[in-house]
């Protein structure tokens, strides 16, 4: 595991890096072990410091990418990728009112080994399942700030998947969110 994360004095940077290999402790359904990588990126970019502007203007870009993968035989073989991909901003338009505007996009491909159980919870087989699909979420929407860990929150999200499959059909959905959050 390591981790690097820089923030600029004047707090119009913000970066961060991790990453992180881990492995099983025991195989499931084999002697192999899965091996697991993740590595991620993020940035926030204070653009109100930049421009010395009292109203909040920000812009952030986060990546992620998982790795699973089992060597072995053609049946313990396993390797699934998701990557993930996050853009947002933050403008404050009137005194602790944000009007907000994102895109989240994940595409996960590969194969990976599904447990079957019986009632006992006693593992009874496995299922290959082959992955290849891509979600995409957009979202905009107003923002009230109460106080630093209180706010409220309308949204409209449009989200599709689109998967690389003849068996699975392709779909899209929108919803409008209302959103009271208390930190604490």
């Amino acid at each position: 595991f390591s981790s690097i994360d820089y923030k600029s004095e004047n707090k119009f940077l913000e970066l961060s890096f991790n990453n992180s290999y881990l492995k099983e402790v025991i195989g499931q359904g084999s002697y192999q072990k899965r091996d697991f990588l993740l590595i991620s990126a993020n940035s926030k970019i204070n653009l109100h410091e930049v421009f010395r502007n009292k109203k909040y203007f920000s812009f952030s870009l986060s990546f992620i990418n998982e790795i699973t993968s089992r060597s072995g035989t053609t049946f313990e073989q396993i390797d699934l990728n998701s990557k993930h991909l996050d853009i947002s901003s933050n403008l404050e338009i009137l005194e602790n009112i944000f009007f907000q505007i994102g895109l989240k996009k994940v595409q996960s491909f590969g194969n990976e080994f599904l447990t079957k159980r019986t009632d006992f919870g006693e593992i009874s087989t496995f299922s290959l399942v082959n992955y290849d699909q891509q979600d995409n979420l957009y979202s905009t929407g107003l923002k009230y700030q109460f106080r630093t860990n209180v706010y409220i929150n309308i949204q409209y999200n449009w989200w599709q998947t689109k998967f690389n499959s003849l068996e699975l059909s392709d779909f899209k959905y929108q919803r409008l969110l209302f959103i009271f959050s208390v930190k604490l």
